[in-house]
């Protein structure tokens, strides 16, 4: 921005009202004479002082060199924090499909007796999302065990039952908002289901970059590279080998977690009766068969990837998923219903793995190769991939339509276009799965200016 000086009204003169009043004045009197001074013999100059050579810093492991950090208050964090959503326009739109019976959609009654077996536009989020004031975090479905982070009651209206919060009477099947989000959370041992957030027990200062969450754990990854995981209600450091080694990725299935380190090794551990922690079998198939303490992961270090890392780690009950640097998808454990998405036609695969479980992680091909992967996500037995030109595939158990292809019933057993990379009216942007639904961020694509308004319904044919 050019900078401007204030409007002056010159006269024709050229001065000024406050020059001419100053021309007119006297003239200042002169600065008084002081007495001279004999002069001093002048010191030799003194010999400019050395400063102290500063410290030598450390340099950074290679790993560090190409992560971004953050520096706050004089502190550097290895792991930022999240930073705040970017507006784009258009603007993302809320897409849903599967069951809806327990309101988990958050798309009205309307869709709690309907199956929608391929992505359906969710109109009342974006309702709420012109009404609504800065960020938040809105929650629907059922509550038997406080997942909403808020509290239900039930209400009867003659012979119709329905659950509502209790502070705005609004039905589970719609999103309401979380009121108590207010500074750091966590349980209490003493109360069973939490249906408002109450503060963690942790050590001063403690600043958290990213959360996983399984079935029944809890993975917290710090500012500083450090894992916790919750346990008995309080969180406790993981170690990866040593302590001195931090963490700069966390994920976790059903029942199974991971982590990457700072050197780009991938580690896991938790139940592996299926191989989904990607450490190997052993000898002997055993469907308890645990692993303790953190292992590292087949064939997902930094050296063994030919320099590229793993950035994202999603898992289901019995199976995981890798995402790399360089957009590549490997997976590992129970491919009995497609959710690694090798389709193994020439049963090569299940020749070397006849347990129906790949216990190492194998590489997932895509239909377009040249269009790398950003996102990925898990389902209970299938998965989903979003990729940098606006793609989503989806595979795995598809008997309630769970793809989102419009069919359901037999298993998808390779990655199947949901929204294609090349025409249609969307691209997507982000998708997330749930024990029994699933959702996507969609986002309206633009031709020659004009902008494509999506159907009601979207399928690989018209997205």
């Amino acid at each position: 921005m050019a900078l401007t000086t204030p409007d002056v009204n010159i006269p024709r003169n050229g001065r000024t009202k406050r020059q001419k009043r100053r021309a007119s004045a006297p003239p200042p009197p002169g600065p008084k004479k002081r007495p001279s001074r004999k002069k001093a013999d002048p010191e030799p100059p003194s010999k400019p002082k050395k400063r102290p050579a500063a410290p030598k810093k450390a340099a950074p492991s290679r790993a560090a060199r190409g992560r971004s950090t953050t520096v706050t208050g004089g502190a550097q964090w290895l792991n930022p924090l999240p930073p705040v959503p970017t507006h784009e326009r258009p603007g993302w739109q809320v897409f849903s499909w599967v069951p809806g019976d327990s309101g988990q959609l958050g798309m009205g009654a309307d869709v709690l007796a309907v199956n929608l077996a391929k992505p359906r536009r969710n109109a009342y989020t974006e309702k709420l999302a012109e009404s609504a004031l800065g960020g938040g975090v809105w929650t629907c479905g059922m509550n038997d065990n406080a997942e909403l982070g808020r509290t239900s009651v039930t209400i009867t209206q003659g012979d119709i039952t329905t659950e509502v919060d209790e502070a705005t009477s609004l039905p589970f099947h719609v999103p309401v908002p979380i009121t108590t989000l207010d500074g750091d959370h966590g349980f209490s041992p003493s109360v069973r289901n939490h249906f408002r957030s109450v503060p963690f027990v942790t050590r001063s200062g403690l600043q958290f970059s990213s959360v996983a969450a399984g079935d029944n754990h809890v993975l917290l990854l710090t500012t500083t590279g450090e894992r916790h995981l919750i346990k008995d209600t309080l969180p406790e450091r993981v170690i990866l080998g040593s302590r001195s080694r931090k963490a700069v990725v966390v994920g976790t299935g059903t029942d199974h977690s991971f982590a990457v380190d700072e050197d780009g090794n991938t580690w896991g551990w938790g139940l592996n009766g299926h191989g989904q922690t990607g450490t190997g079998l052993g000898s002997e198939r055993n469907e308890d068969r645990v692993v303790a303490t953190p292992l590292r992961v087949h064939g997902m270090s930094k050296a063994e990837l030919s320099g590229a890392t793993v950035v994202q780690i999603a898992g289901g009950t019995q199976h995981t998923l890798f995402l790399t640097s360089v957009g590549r998808v490997y997976g590992c454990g129970n491919y009995e219903d497609g959710q690694i998405g090798f389709g193994d036609e020439a049963g090569e695969l299940a020749k070397r793995y006849p347990g129906k479980c790949i216990p190492e992680p194998v590489r997932t091909p895509f239909p377009e190769e040249d269009d790398p992967v950003i996102a990925v996500a898990c389902g209970t037995h299938n998965s989903i991939a979003v990729t940098r030109g606006g793609a989503m595939y989806a595979w795995g158990r598809d008997t309630t339509g769970q793809i989102g292809a419009g069919e359901g019933g037999a298993d998808v057993r390779t990655p199947t276009a949901v929204v294609r990379r090349t025409g249609g009216s969307c691209s997507a942007k982000a998708a997330s799965c749930g024990g029994q639904h699933w959702l996507a961020l969609l986002q309206k694509k633009i031709c020659r200016g004009r902008i494509l308004v999506p159907p009601e319904d979207v399928r690989a044919d018209d997205a």
